[in-house]
């Protein structure tokens, strides 16, 4: 019975810090979403990094701030396939430009180095 008092002082508290009213008994609770700004504010990267990725239509999936990457898969792999990703995008703007220099690029299993 503590226990549950504490818990419901503390959503009391938190209730009030963030200005929400205690609900009241009997009526349906209002709905409440995590915010999405962080999410919306990169909309385009997101975009491109759900279809490059993570193989999904950013559109038909429900994401807010709090959405972690392992949600979608192994996080090992999803890290390695969005460096594979990345590389390949470095590797078409370098070729473009540094061709002369003599810089070559080479993606490791684990990780990215720069090879001269």
């Amino acid at each position: 019975r503590a226990e549950l008092e504490r818990m419901y002082l503390e959503r009391v508290a938190y209730l009030s810090a963030i200005g929400k009213p205690l609900p009241v008994p009997g009526e349906a609770p209002e709905e409440l979403f995590s915010s999405t700004a962080r999410v919306d504010a990169e909309a385009a990267l997101a975009r491109d990094f759900f279809t490059r990725v993570l193989f999904l239509n950013y559109d038909e999936v429900y994401l807010n701030d709090a959405t972690q990457l392992e949600e979608f898969g192994d996080y090992d792999v999803l890290r390695l396939r969005a460096l594979a990703v990345l590389w390949g995008d470095l590797k078409m703007k370098a070729g473009s430009r540094h061709a002369a220099d003599g810089i070559h690029y080479s993606l490791p299993p684990s990780s990215l180095q720069l090879v001269s």
